[in-house]
């Protein structure tokens, strides 16, 4: 029976079509079991194929898995942070990429913590807690976009929310802690929290395993490779300028916000300023669940959705010199975080 099964599967791989009573399926309903049995619109429809179709379906399955681990990083089913995340991701797997991102995270803020060379902390608070969120935030996009296909934007949405709660939060929580413990504690406070990367990761399945057909392992070499392939998605580098410009208007605005409201005319506490940053989670949180769900919605819209972000973060920009109180200086920070949840609706 092997044999002959072989010979035959064999000849529809060189001739690239199989005899068409075979590959006819038989259609047969099943019941949702939910709602009236007697309603037709509770019931669908399954393909019945046969014993020799089904292998044949498998082998064919196999192969392209193959072929498309070969042409597609796995970074490209999701966000990506950096080449260097990219890079990690397809060699290492998002769960060991994940761990090394908290552990550099903590080292940053950890030695940070210690140090007064301002030389050294442009690299132990920036350089390594900024490679080391990149890992992890990869890392976790990439795993959950594996995860879901029809829900996939609503589901990245709300695990990015976390991202907008940070925002609201963090800033307050930091200028408290620093008020009482001084910067040294604040960082070492922080390294302490970003070592949560390492439970958090233990959720996430090994990938590129040995003997998983599905997710071979790919050297660093084809890994490279494959990072110089992003010309061949459509829109990838019109979409990569666009973000060069965008990231001005986005992060001098909680950059320079603090120091803008503290000095003359404002005057404010650096927990006022704090406030105001934080306002910004209001608008992210609301703007990356509901701009998601329109991108899941129509997949169309996500241009739409990039161009309308960029016409808010301009405008929260414009108008804080406009600005001759704490209230609309909240206004033009929820406006900004909410130009933030629609940047990383558009991403999808």
């Amino acid at each position: 029976m092997l044999q002959p099964l072989h010979d035959l599967l064999c000849l529809c791989w060189r001739e690239g079509a199989g005899p068409q009573d075979v590959c006819d399926a038989s259609i047969a309903t099943l019941c949702q079991n939910k709602g009236d049995r007697s309603d037709c619109n509770n019931y669908r429809g399954i393909s019945l194929l046969s014993i020799g179709v089904k292998v044949f379906a498998r082998i064919l399955l196999t192969r392209l898995q193959t072929l498309a681990a070969r042409v597609y990083p796995q970074s490209q089913c999701g966000l990506s942070s950096g080449i260097f995340g990219t890079l990690c991701v397809e060699s290492l797997g998002c769960r060991l990429t994940t761990v090394i991102g908290g552990v550099l995270t903590a080292i940053g803020y950890t030695i940070g913590s210690q140090m007064n060379n301002i030389y050294v902390l442009y690299f132990t608070l920036g350089i390594l807690p900024g490679i080391g969120v990149s890992l992890a935030y990869t890392a976790g996009m990439v795993h959950l976009n594996r995860q879901f296909s029809k829900w996939r934007p609503i589901a990245v949405g709300i695990s990015v929310t976390g991202t907008a709660i940070g925002m609201l939060t963090w800033p307050l929580l930091s200028a408290a802690v620093a008020e009482n413990m001084g910067w040294t504690g604040t960082f070492l406070i922080n390294g302490a929290l970003t070592m949560n990367f390492l439970p958090c990761a233990l959720w996430i399945t090994p990938r590129n395993s040995k003997g998983d057909v599905h997710c071979p392992r790919v050297s660093l070499k084809e890994t490279i490779i494959n990072c110089f392939k992003i010309h061949r998605l459509p829109g990838a580098l019109a979409f990569c300028i666009a973000l060069l410009p965008y990231g001005f208007g986005y992060f001098t605005f909680p950059t320079f916000l603090p120091d803008y409201v503290t000095a003359s005319p404002f005057n404010m506490t650096s927990s006022e300023a704090a406030l105001i940053v934080s306002s910004s989670g209001y608008g992210s949180m609301f703007g990356r669940v509901f701009f998601c769900g329109i991108a899941m919605v129509n997949k169309h819209s996500t241009k739409y959705i990039l161009l309308f972000s960029g016409c808010l973060c301009g405008i929260s920009n414009l108008i804080v010199p406009l600005c001759d109180g704490p209230a609309t200086l909240h206004i033009s920070s929820a406006v900004n975080g909410l130009a933030i949840g629609e940047l990383v609706s558009s991403r999808l």
